[in-house]
């Protein structure tokens, strides 16, 4: 089914409950769609914001949040969407997928997500983000002479053991994560499978030894703060 907001709108509730079943959001240029009550995706279903040229954002604001169940996936489509609320990955597997650029405002990475990001274009998390313990973080890329660009605007933080940020995809360009990434507890894990820069990592002082693994004939550049700690 298609949601088309031409104007703003509120809605008490989006669910989908049934596996498989996707749902388009066409919303037109400089227009906001709330929803309320927590919203829930689930299977292998796609929600798609379909943002609409024109100048200003296009806009779906979850109120009370949007947990991402099975694989399902949140995709941006076309440039200057923009989800408000929290994302949260309430099942290992699920993907936030920017095929246009892509803003959403608060990450929960409860479990195992994909961020998925089309040659050339970003996806910004505006608000901090925290990798718990065992949990892994990926940004996956596609090998093309544009780069794909990860904004992380409060930074990451790999908040556990195993807590995980790997990069892979782009066997051509190099991908970017414009933002820092932190070591904020012992046995954290930066695994680089293509080549990257990533603005700055910072290993806590006394708590954050950081395993950082980077793949043959790859390149990670970025500026590293060891502090007291082990690389």
């Amino acid at each position: 089914p298609t949601l088309d907001i031409n104007n703003a709108v509120t809605i008490a509730t989006l669910t989908v409950t049934t596996a498989g079943d996707d749902v388009d959001i066409d919303i037109a240029s400089g227009v906001t769609l709330t929803v309320t009550n927590a919203a829930t995706l689930a299977g292998d279903s796609i929600l798609e914001l379909i943002a609409v040229a024109g100048g200003g954002a296009e806009t779906l604001a979850f109120s009370g949040g949007l947990t991402l169940n099975g694989t399902s996936v949140l995709r941006f489509t076309n440039d200057s969407g923009s989800v408000t609320g929290t994302v949260t990955a309430g099942a290992n597997g699920v993907t936030i997928d920017a095929q246009g650029t892509g803003t959403v405002a608060t990450l929960t990475p409860s479990n195992n997500i994909n961020l998925n990001i089309a040659a050339g274009k970003s996806l910004t998390i505006t608000n901090a983000v925290t990798v718990p313990t065992g949990k892994i973080v990926t940004m996956t890329g596609t090998s093309d002479i544009s780069a794909e660009t990860l904004v992380i605007s409060g930074g990451l933080t790999l908040n556990g053991a195993a807590a995980e940020l790997n990069i892979t995809g782009d066997n051509t360009t190099a991908m970017v994560v414009t933002g820092t990434v932190t070591a904020g507890v012992d046995a954290a894990v930066l695994d680089v499978d293509a080549s990257a820069s990533i603005t700055a990592v910072n290993m806590t002082a006394t708590v954050g030894d950081l395993t950082l693994e980077v793949a043959t004939g790859k390149t990670l550049t970025t500026t590293v703060d060891v502090n007291n700690n082990t690389l």
